[in-house]
């Protein structure tokens, strides 16, 4: 069966940072600070799936985004202990402003290599 990565992923912060919303579409009320996630690419196999992922911390100042992020992409680490996670490859912080309202983000990619059987 497929996992749904994005679904799992917004479970996964959400129990880790209780007090922080978590989603995949920007809040319409944004919180002060928040989690988004898409999937960005990757590749599948029969039994592998090799997901690519966009983390994104959002803030109010440059630095609570980063430092949101840095903790993040920390946590992504535990993700080993899934069932559904077989490597997590966290790759490299960097400022990622929001065009349009300008609010402070801060983003990472994942590589992931998720068992489609669980």
């Amino acid at each position: 069966m497929m996992v749904n990565v994005e679904k799992e992923l917004i479970r996964f912060f959400s129990e880790t940072f209780p007090k922080i919303t978590v989603c995949a579409d920007v809040p319409k009320t944004r919180p002060k600070r928040f989690i988004t996630l898409e999937r960005t690419g990757g590749s599948q196999t029969r039994f592998l799936d090799y997901p690519q992922i966009a983390v994104q911390a959002w803030a109010e100042s440059k630095l609570d985004a980063s430092e949101l992020a840095y903790q993040a992409r920390q946590a992504t680490l535990g993700l080993v202990l899934a069932p559904w996670v077989a490597a997590v490859t966290p790759g490299g912080l960097y400022s990622f402003p929001d065009p349009e309202s300008r609010q402070a983000r801060y983003q990472f990619t994942l590589e992931l290599v998720v068992t489609t059987n669980r």
